[in-house]
């Protein structure tokens, strides 16, 4: 029987075999491969569309079109794939972040005296800076890996919760609170400056460029109860909002964009229904008119990571409930 293209993926756990990665779809066919320990909930694509997930003991690479699962010995907290797929950055509750390869698993360099546990790591377009930020402080990080030996760092400031690397620049922008105002800033790496460009007034909770850098896509809540997505545009060098997607009484948690920055998915961060908290409701929107386009739900409890497939095909949620789903 030919395999349908819609497949679901799950991390289930079972008393005896511990827990485990199952496939299937619309056919009757069932796969399950084990997987040593628990994992954590970020999940990345690569450019081949295998799946990287965090796990406390080990970080597992999923493909899933083979339904193969390769496991690295390193506990991960937070993940970043190199533009061309051959480097992955791993983040955990220590104040190391490492990189290896993951065609052979080999270490290829450990960047130490970080600080606290690190929530978010990003490669430059050219992989030649990464950078991460860690949670306690919010303090943002960029090395320099010219020099592997001895990687360069700057440090933006503090109180920084989410950032965005420009897609063709050395550039980043990122949230930062000024006299108690929220504002993005971008940070001109080249001559080591930053600007005030946006200030905004929702709670943001995700910050993105579109693919060729003229556009900034905030997300998050307006007065903690209305779900608000905008899209800023550079006009003769200033930025312009130039669209607003509004959710009605549905602040917006998790958030993923597609590459082509045509759609943008959402959880609901009140689920089925206003008495329901748990944070498992999907919803997916297409950028250019606004309008609601999916509606996924069957996640048992908070959406906690998810992120769209290089073409745009699938979209990969990760869950407390111990599923990961395509």
């Amino acid at each position: 029987m030919k395999r349908p293209h819609l497949i679901l993926i799950a991390i289930v756990a079972s008393a005896l075999i511990g827990i485990g990665i199952s496939a299937w779809g619309y056919d009757p066919t069932y796969k399950l491969l084990e997987v040593p320990h628990q994992f954590e909930r970020q999940i990345v694509f690569n450019q081949q569309g295998m799946l990287a997930i965090t796990g406390k003991e080990t970080t597992a690479l999923w493909d899933w079109q083979h339904d193969a699962i390769q496991n690295f010995a390193i506990a991960s907290t937070s993940l970043a794939w190199s533009a061309d797929s051959q480097t992955l950055a791993l983040g955990a509750n220590s104040d190391t972040v490492t990189l290896i390869r993951p065609s052979d698993g080999t270490r290829i360099q450990t960047i130490e005296n970080y600080g606290n546990a690190n929530t978010t790591l990003a490669w430059s377009y050219d992989h030649q800076f990464l950078a991460g930020q860690e949670w306690q402080d919010g303090i943002l990080t960029v090395w320099q890996l010219t020099d592997p030996t001895h990687p360069r760092s700057h440090i933006a400031g503090r109180g920084i919760d989410h950032f965005a690397w420009h897609p063709l620049q050395h550039r980043i922008v990122y949230e930062a609170r000024v006299n108690e105002e929220i504002s993005i800033i971008e940070w001109d790496l080249a001559t080591n400056t930053t600007e005030n460009i946006i200030t905004s007034e929702m709670a943001i909770s995700f910050i993105a460029w579109s693919d060729d850098g003229s556009t900034i896509i905030l997300a998050g809540a307006w007065k903690f109860d209305t779900g608000v997505i905008e899209f800023w545009t550079n006009d003769q060098g200033f930025w312009t909002l130039r669209n607003r997607i509004e959710a009605p009484h549905r602040p917006l948690i998790t958030i993923a964009v597609n590459d082509s920055g045509t759609r943008i998915a959402g959880v609901d961060a009140r689920g089925d229904t206003q008495q329901d908290s748990r944070d498992n409701t999907i919803i997916v929107w297409d950028t250019a008119t606004g309008t609601i386009v999916n509606t996924f739900r069957g996640h048992a409890d908070s959406v906690t990571s998810m992120d769209f497939s290089p073409d745009g095909q699938l979209l990969a949620s990760a869950s407390w409930d111990r599923t990961v789903r395509l």
